[in-house]
């Protein structure tokens, strides 16, 4: 995204104009190459936001919210569990 000129490069002058970290930016410019873009979208969308669920307050609206997002987590915490979707969801893309 930095030339060796230390200038930006076509791609590092589109990844600065967007309002997102750089390496999520330059995630989603590189999912055209590898054909993910609806998946990389989604990793972006999970990973810039604090929480992505919505737990209600008390009774059983809220414990059955609770149970749904329980399907997500891991051990290792959200971030790995995205991250280990990367390889599959980059494999089943280049299937396409």
């Amino acid at each position: 995204m930095v030339g060796e000129d230390g200038r930006l490069t076509v791609v590092g002058e589109k990844v600065a104009e967007w309002p997102v970290e750089v390496n999520i930016a330059g995630a989603l410019f590189s999912s055209k190459e590898y054909k993910c873009s609806e998946e990389m979208l989604t990793i972006a969308a999970m990973v810039s936001v604090q929480d992505v669920f919505v737990i209600p307050e008390g009774g059983s609206a809220g414990a059955l919210a609770e149970l749904e997002r329980r399907k997500f987590t891991a051990e290792e915490g959200p971030i790995m569990r995205s991250s280990a979707m990367v390889p599959p969801l980059l494999g089943a893309a280049s299937t396409r």
